[in-house]
C-alpha cells in the first residue's frame, strides 16, 4: 500500500505589498504550524521516503520545516517549477513520473490545486483546505497509475483541529 501526503504550505507573509507572489515567506503563523503538524505526523508513524514541494519560498519553507521536525535529513528534498500554483493535472503529471520504489510521497503545494487533486483522487469534499492542512491518502499500485477515485482518504488534520472537536479556516 502506497502512501500519498498532500500539505498546503504554512501560512504566508503578505506585509510586504511590493513583494513577487513566489517570493512570499511564512509568517510567525506559520513558522509555528509546520513544525506542529510535523509532530503530528510523526504521531501517526508515516515517514515519507520522498519530499516534493513547489518552487515557491512559502512551500520550500514549509518542507524544510517538515524535515527538520521529522529528522528526515537523509530523505530526498526535490523542488518542481510545475507544482508552484499547479492544477491537479499538472501534479498528476508530476507524481505519475515517480519511481516505483516509492512508498510515501509528501507534496507540499498550493489552493485550490491541491484542494481539488484531494477530491480528485478520493472523492471526498474537504472544500478548500486551510494552511498546513495535511491529507493523507493510500493507494495499491505505483505512483505512475495515479487516477481519479483510486485513493482512499485515510486522515486530514490541520492546525485548528482539535480532537473531539471543530475548527479551522481556509487562510
Amino acid at each position: 500500500m502506497k502512501k500519498l501526503l498532500l500539505i498546503r504550505h504554512a501560512k504566508s507573509d503578505w506585509s510586504h505589498r511590493g513583494r513577487d507572489d513566489h517570493d512570499r515567506p511564512l509568517n510567525e503563523r506559520g513558522r509555528h504550524d509546520a513544525p506542529m503538524m510535523a509532530r503530528r505526523l510523526a504521531d501517526k508513524d508515516v515517514e515519507p521516503d520522498l519530499l516534493l514541494t513547489s518552487t515557491a519560498r512559502r512551500a520550500r519553507k514549509t518542507a524544510q520545516r517538515f524535515r527538520e521536525t521529522l529528522e528526515l535529513a537523509e530523505v530526498p528534498l526535490h523542488e518542481d517549477g510545475r507544482l508552484y500554483l499547479a492544477e491537479p493535472d499538472q501534479m498528476l503529471e508530476v507524481l505519475r513520473g515517480l519511481p516505483g520504489s516509492r512508498s510515501c510521497v509528501a507534496v507540499f503545494g498550493h489552493n485550490p490545486g491541491i484542494s481539488e487533486l484531494v477530491e480528485l483522487l478520493t472523492g471526498a469534499d474537504l472544500g478548500d483546505m486551510p494552511t498546513c492542512a495535511v491529507a493523507i491518502m493510500e493507494f495499491d499500485g505505483d505512483f505512475a497509475e495515479l487516477a481519479p477515485g483510486r485513493c482512499e482518504l485515510v486522515d486530514y488534520d490541520f492546525p485548528k483541529n482539535r480532537p473531539g472537536g471543530e475548527g479551522g479556516e481556509a487562510g
